[in-house]
């Protein structure tokens, strides 16, 4: 009795001292709990109902209220769960229960969740019908803030079928000619796994089953036929990312979701993919240049190829045929850079394979030229200098004296493959004379650069003494002649007057 009246006192202090907390609002994750042991009944089962709450902040204190149909079930009993440092009470009535608890530790601030007790029902012999099991009232006393917390309130549907009438005994199998069936286990485990178009390593095996696989696959295939049979029928496979990418590995996922109410978790099968890579499109049957040699000489299937270009070439004509009618040949850019090497690619490609390219690396020679890096003589200054006027068809004058019979002159290209002619270096005393120097280089125009030289005269004091100097040699050449004349004459009229005498003589 003394117990009673405690309990009721309890009660009755929560009761008012919920009433006269402030109250906070209903958190989305502060909630009671009610869970029953089956929702499919039949007359005379019973049924165990677990009341508890969880809330998103301790609770110091909590008052719920649990109401069920009063024409489907009788009362059996409940059961309040002890806590330590906590004090509580159930007041069960005609179609509900009432479960109080509290914490006596000072300072405590209470627990987040927790399972208050429980209550077990008996269900009527009466006709199938079903009813909702209901918390009508749910509230808590905030263990920090010291604030009314009201907790969500809740629900459970269960059904109850009526007796079914028995078949005549004669009819009915006896014990030992009915089997007993075992009670269906839910699963998350596959019985087969299979790939129509790969094969599996490691196979799969139902009594060891393993978690991950590997297989590969031509590049053809662009997704697996994968069939997957669980060992629970009621459970359900879903296969993601079977959407193979071509050079590379895919991880592809069989998952099995178990039934509902089953309380396993999802397993997840991975296999990991391996696509091989796309063929390359078709060779090429002919590369050309027009009048350029390839290095080394076109083969299908060669792909990198280097030549050389006159510096005048500024781009390239090509001709690449593919014999494939399918195939695309896609040519870059084929204008060439003024220095340096230029790439010129030739694509090949088709619908589904790896582009095949060409590499053609153009060089262009060095522009040519038939300039002069430099113009001297040794016998005197040109006028102007070469530094002040480079340019071909220059003019240049000097003055050489008269010993001085033609010029040594020292003509530098800027070209090394240039060529010098130098024409009509032969000085006249007393006049001038142009000298022409041509420089020519392959594919340039010949360029002329001109000397005026002119060679003075003799003075009239050299002519003297040239004069003189060459008298005695004249004056014996004269003698000399005149000596000849006269023994020939002598000779000739000694002759003649032979010739007489031998006719007088004779006559």
């Amino acid at each position: 009795m003394k117990k009673s009246i405690r309990a009721m006192s309890l009660s009755i202090a929560l009761c008012l001292l919920f009433a006269l907390l402030p109250v906070l609002p209903v958190s989305a994750a502060s909630s009671a709990t009610l869970t029953v042991s089956s929702t499919q009944l039949l007359p005379g089962d019973t049924v165990t109902v677990t009341v508890g709450y969880s809330s998103s902040e301790p609770l110091r204190g909590s008052d719920i209220t649990v109401k069920y149909p009063s024409d489907i079930f009788d009362y059996a009993g409940h059961t309040f769960a002890d806590r330590n440092n906590m004090s509580g009470s159930s007041a069960p009535t005609s179609d509900c229960l009432q479960f109080l608890s509290w914490y006596d530790t000072p300072g405590s601030s209470g627990q987040t969740s927790l399972t208050l007790g429980t209550i077990t029902l008996e269900v009527k012999d009466s006709p199938a019908a079903s009813g909702e099991i209901i918390v009508t009232r749910a509230e808590g006393s905030s263990g920090t803030t010291g604030k009314l917390v009201f907790l969500g309130t809740t629900s459970v549907t269960v059904s109850t079928q009526s007796p079914q009438e028995e078949d005549p005994p004669e009819e009915q199998p006896t014990p030992s000619e009915q089997p007993s069936e075992p009670e269906k286990e839910s699963s998350n485990l596959l019985k087969s796994l299979t790939v129509s178009n790969a094969t599996l390593s490691p196979a799969f095996n139902p009594d060891q089953p393993a978690d991950s696989y590997s297989c590969s696959v031509p590049y053809e295939v662009e997704s697996l036929d994968i069939k997957a049979v669980p060992v629970d029928s009621d459970a359900s496979i879903s296969i993601q990312n079977n959407k193979l990418k071509a050079s590379g590995v895919t991880n592809v996922t069989v998952t099995v979701t178990p039934a509902a109410g089953s309380g396993l978790e999802k397993r997840h099968y991975t296999i990991a993919a391996t696509r091989a890579a796309p063929p390359d499109a078709p060779a090429l049957d002919s590369l050309e240049i027009p009048d350029v040699q390839l290095s080394p000489d076109f083969s299908p299937d060669v792909m990198d190829y280097h030549c050389q270009v006159p510096y005048e070439t500024t781009a390239l004509d090509i001709n690449a045929i593919c014999s494939d009618p399918d195939a695309v040949v896609e040519l870059s850019d084929l204008s060439l850079a003024s220095e340096g090497v230029t790439d010129i690619t030739v694509t090949v490609s088709k619908d589904g394979y790896n582009p095949r390219v060409y590499t053609i690396s153009v060089t262009r020679k060095d522009p040519h030229s038939s300039r002069l890096k430099s113009l001297s003589i040794v016998e005197a200054q040109l006028f102007p200098s070469f530094e002040e006027q480079s340019e071909p068809g220059a003019i240049f004058t000097c003055t050489v004296p008269y010993e001085t019979e033609s010029l040594h002159i020292t003509a530098v290209p800027e070209d090394s493959a240039a060529t010098i002619q130098i024409e009509n270096n032969i000085l006249i005393p007393g006049s001038t004379s142009r000298i022409t120097i041509t420089v020519s280089c392959e594919d340039q125009e010949d360029s002329l650069y001109y000397i005026d030289a002119t060679r003075l005269a003799q003075s009239a004091e050299e002519e003297q003494e040239e004069d003189s100097n060459s008298s005695p040699a004249g004056t014996t050449q004269l003698i000399v002649a005149i000596a000849v004349v006269v023994i020939g004459a002598g000779i000739g009229i000694a002759v003649f007057v032979l010739y007489l005498k031998r006719n007088n003589r004779k006559s």
